[in-house]
């Protein structure tokens, strides 16, 4: 598998007539601004926050900026997935569609629990509130930082656990670390979720296997942006209904 193309394909598909308005960098998160709409991307806390894109992001072509989604700055990365979801998450992308309205702003592991019990489930990253799962399923939690105490297993255990996964639920980070695609090649046999702010909602990801997109689509951009940069987390910006967190199905 060609590790590059996923990256290639959603940038390839961005039109070349949109332009980067804004970018700002949160304590948290990125976001890019188009005329498409405001895209966000997790910033990563370990990643220098000031690159050569600094001072000159505005009036770029937003395909431009998409591309950095391969750098291996994950500083820039953030900012590329940022432009990606400023386009393909954009509220003014008439191509959304599959967007299951009824569980809007509902946890995709609330939603999961029926289909899941007594399998595999491993998930990449530790999400709030999800040891409960334990309860109910195989549970395998992996994480870059792994917090012990928790059970937590380091990201490499991936290449031993997920062949034998009935589920994987993976945060979309794992595009700006370049993860990902190994992550899709090990666990081809079980269903995958691509979880988080960070991810694209594109029928380009639903092609590479995956069978649910859980995203964000910024609905009062301006004011999402300042929360941010106030430091909000998530779950304020989205309790003021700045923020509509998504499913999307694979047809």
């Amino acid at each position: 598998m060609d590790k590059w193309k996923v990256y290639d394909e959603l940038i390839e598909n961005i039109e070349d007539n949109y332009s980067v308005e804004y970018c700002f960098v949160s304590p948290h998160w990125v976001g890019v601004k188009s005329q498409m709409g405001l895209g966000l991307a997790m910033r990563m806390s370990d990643s220098p926050i000031v690159t050569k894109l600094t001072g000159n992001m505005k009036g770029m072509k937003l395909k431009d900026l998409a591309a950095y989604a391969k750098s291996w700055d994950f500083h820039e990365a953030s900012i590329g997935m940022a432009a990606l979801n400023s386009y393909y998450n954009g509220k003014n992308n008439n191509s959304l569609k599959n967007i299951n309205e009824s569980t809007s702003n509902l946890s995709i592991f609330d939603l999961i629990k029926d289909k899941v019990q007594g399998k595999k489930v491993t998930i990449v990253g530790h999400f709030p509130n999800i040891e409960k799962l334990r309860e109910i399923c195989q549970l395998t939690i992996l994480e870059r930082k792994p917090d012990l105490a928790r059970f937590d297993l380091p990201d490499p255990a991936c290449e031993y656990v997920l062949p034998e996964q009935d589920y994987l639920f993976t945060t979309a980070v794992t595009l700006i670390n370049k993860t990902l695609p190994r992550l899709l090649e090990l666990s081809k046999n079980a269903k995958t979720y691509l979880v988080g702010p960070t991810t694209p909602l594109t029928d380009i990801m639903i092609n590479y296997g995956i069978e649910c997109l859980s995203g964000s689509i910024v609905l009062e951009e301006e004011k999402a942006k300042d929360l941010f940069l106030e430091g909000a987390i998530l779950q304020a910006v989205i309790k003021n209904k700045y923020i509509k967190m998504v499913n999307i199905l694979k047809p």
